[in-house]
């Protein structure tokens, strides 16, 4: 049977940590209010902040994919041995999409992990042939202490390529056009997606007047 670690510590902020997830947000947050902190009360006790495991996990995640790359890198030579694509995968773990698995595929999960031992201890959301794959490790919450008032400011979540430019570094050219076609891509498609909704709102305002909603069906229909 496959050995299991369990490993308990302390961790020290040296600079402001601030984190969020969607679910928190939309539960507790709102367009006029501030980002929540995700906090915790133990039974009547005072609340104590906590930094939640995903964020400890994806600093984990990157940290081991810095080490894989520079050791694939002096093993074959190469300064820039992962594709684009493959920096996502080892970095996010890929996307879930819409299409239905191949379970078939449980029968090489076991030769997959033992391939590629980061993909099997962070898991994918999207592995190729596989789908989705479990990771291996359990991150728990980092919780305060004491008990302390969070200190709210502003943020934004951004591309990991574009927030740590430092990556970029070790993509090949044809990548980083690929990297900025992209960004392009989702820009325009964004820009669609506001005109549509405009397009859509006007068709329910102008229902009664058949000429002008024929003419705003045609545009959305383009």
């Amino acid at each position: 049977m496959p050995a299991t670690y369990d490993i308990t510590g302390h961790l020290f902020s040296v600079q402001p940590l601030a984190t969020c997830s969607k679910d928190l947000r939309d539960r507790a947050g709102g367009p006029e209010k501030p980002v929540p902190v995700p906090s915790m009360q133990f039974g009547s006790e005072a609340v104590h902040l906590y930094f939640p495991g995903t964020g400890i996990r994806g600093t984990l995640r990157r940290a081991a994919r810095d080490v894989l790359r520079a050791r694939e890198s002096a093993r074959c030579g190469n300064p820039k041995p992962f594709s684009l694509d493959q920096h996502y995968l080892l970095t996010l773990g890929g996307i879930k999409g819409v299409a239905e698995a191949n379970r078939a595929s449980v029968a090489v999960e076991a030769a997959w992990r033992e391939r590629n031992p980061l993909l099997s201890l962070f898991g994918a959301g999207d592995a190729g042939v596989l789908g989705f794959v479990e990771g291996r490790l359990s991150v728990g919450n980092a919780i305060c202490d004491k008990p302390c008032e969070p200190v709210v400011f502003s943020g934004a979540r951004t591309d990991d390529l574009y927030r740590d430019k430092a990556q970029l570094a070790y993509l090949s050219d044809e990548d980083l056009d690929s990297l900025v076609a992209r960004s392009q891509g989702n820009r325009s498609r964004a820009a669609l997606q506001r005109q549509l909704k405009d397009l859509e709102g006007a068709l329910k305002r102008n229902r009664g007047d058949v000429e002008k909603a024929e003419g705003l069906r045609a545009q959305i229909a383009e």
